[in-house]
């Protein structure tokens, strides 16, 4: 397995695919290290993952998702999700005021769905596996939802789709890091 360090460098956008199915062992190991390893404000994990592997549905996420083929390709698409539902379940239950029922929980929610989509990513690439992310989910984040039967407090807000990489493409440029400095000080 190549370490965090091998891995993000290493990193790159896959759109071809192997058809070899992912070992179910495999799925559970690194969704399992994911979410024991990443960060949660206040351990509330305001998050789910959908996994799709049936190839009716791929087909239905692949008219959503632009008609991007290798989502057809891979074996495996995990739709992040947003979710807030457990969050408040738990606060009624415990009496407690309902603090996420607004923007606020919506953000918290939307972080850590990145959060933990960015630690599948790096689980399944440490282990050779190939993945692209999708930005495509926000502009169907709606029908999406309804295509996976989501509840009202679940949103779509990332997708990735996962598979033995069938191309070696080129590392694409990044801005230089001076980029990410800030311009002037902070008042």
């Amino acid at each position: 397995m190549k370490t965090v360090a091998q891995t993000l460098v290493g990193h790159r956008s896959i759109r071809q695919f192997k058809p070899d199915e992912i070992p179910q062992s495999i799925i559970d190991e690194v969704l399992h290290e994911a979410v024991t390893g990443t960060s949660s404000s206040g351990n509330l994990n305001s998050y789910s993952m959908v996994l799709t592997r049936d190839p009716v549905r791929k087909r239905q996420l692949y008219e959503l998702h632009g008609e991007q083929e290798f989502i057809l390709q891979a074996p495996l698409v995990i739709t992040f999700c947003a979710d807030w539902y457990r969050t408040r379940q738990w606060l009624k239950l415990r009496g407690a005021r309902d603090n996420f029922n607004n923007f606020l929980g919506y953000q918290v929610a939307a972080n850590e769905t990145m959060l933990i989509s960015q630690s599948v990513t790096l689980g399944f690439e440490a282990r050779g596996y190939g993945i692209c992310s999708m930005g495509s989910t926000l502009h169907a984040m709606q029908e999406i939802a309804e295509q996976l039967g989501l509840p009202e407090t679940c949103l779509p807000i990332t997708t990735i789709v996962v598979g033995i990489p069938d191309e070696r493409p080129e590392r694409r440029e990044r801005l230089p890091m001076r980029a990410f400095r800030p311009t002037r000080n902070p008042v």
